[in-house]
């Protein structure tokens, strides 16, 4: 399974900032149904990487049964819906992983939680030509098939940590979270981008959906665009929705490590701050 893999970036004409390096990240494959995120959060230390959706039924179990943990009762799939994913029982999910030091986890009926270190994967996998959103909607399976995550642990843990570890910004590319970095102010020198690499698309933001989602993937996802379209490496996102782009981000102003909340809401940088994405290719 691939890993995430956080490395510091040198940036040359511009100074460092050494303390929160700037993380390079991997990207989980893409051989079946494609999953909304690259990955989710379990807990401060772990994340979830998707390793594919499988079909069941008919005495095809892909982690064990004695494994299960029911989780069905607290199904909310108009929550569902409304954000697009089921973080929540993802997240659950992962944390009965970790707590029984299983590598492996899969959700199966939407809520049925399963574990452990083996899984078979040699299973047949749901593709497109299956129908995803019959099998695996929300990132979780169905009434006969299962998402498995890979349990991997995070190597780069910021104080204001993202509400998912990356968004899908075209068919080929992830534009995978890189931090919350302070700036230099909303109109002139970003502190992070050149000016000159800058669209604003702010008169253009549905609120609703950044309430209703919990992120400003939109934007997120068209400022991704823009970059991946360019050939650049990065693009960021301040006051949220002011669309930053480039090679070389100066991160000397810091990390944000406080009022998270407001600072870095929505996965998007407030008027001051921005928050930084990697472009790594979908494989």
């Amino acid at each position: 399974m691939h890993k995430t893999v956080f490395v510091i970036l040198s940036i040359l004409c511009f100074e460092v900032y050494t303390e929160g390096a700037l993380p390079v990240t991997g990207q989980p494959a893409v051989t079946g149904c494609p999953t909304d995120f690259p990955g989710y959060h379990i807990d401060k230390d772990n994340e979830a990487q998707p390793a594919g959706c499988f079909h069941t039924g008919q005495g095809i179990q892909v982690l064990p049964l004695a494994s299960l943990k029911d989780f069905t009762s607290t199904v909310d799939k108009k929550a569902w819906d409304k954000r697009g994913d089921a973080k929540d029982i993802i997240k659950k999910c992962g944390e009965e992983a970790v707590k029984n030091a299983a590598k492996y986890f899969g959700i199966q009926s939407f809520g049925e939680c399963y574990f452990g270190n083996s899984p078979d994967l040699k299973q047949r996998e749901v593709t497109p030509a299956d129908g995803c959103d019959s099998f695996c909607k929300w990132d979780v399976g169905g009434q006969s098939a299962m998402t498995v995550y890979e349990v991997v642990p995070k190597s780069f843990k910021p104080d204001c940590q993202s509400v998912h570890t990356g968004y899908l910004v075209d068919t080929n590319h992830w534009g995978m979270f890189g931090g919350c970095y302070h700036s230099k102010g909303a109109t002139t020198n970003t502190g992070v981008f050149p000016r000159a690499g800058f669209v604003n698309f702010k008169l253009t933001i549905d609120w609703s959906t950044y309430i209703n989602q919990e992120h400003g993937g939109d934007i997120i996802k068209r400022c991704g665009q823009l970059a991946a379209q360019k050939g650049l490496n990065y693009f960021g996102i301040q006051y949220y929705g002011d669309c930053y782009f480039g090679n070389s981000p100066d991160l000397s102003q810091g990390l944000v490590k406080t009022d998270c909340s407001r600072k870095c809401l929505w996965d998007v940088g407030g008027i001051d701050t921005m928050v930084l994405y990697k472009i790594e290719d979908v494989v």
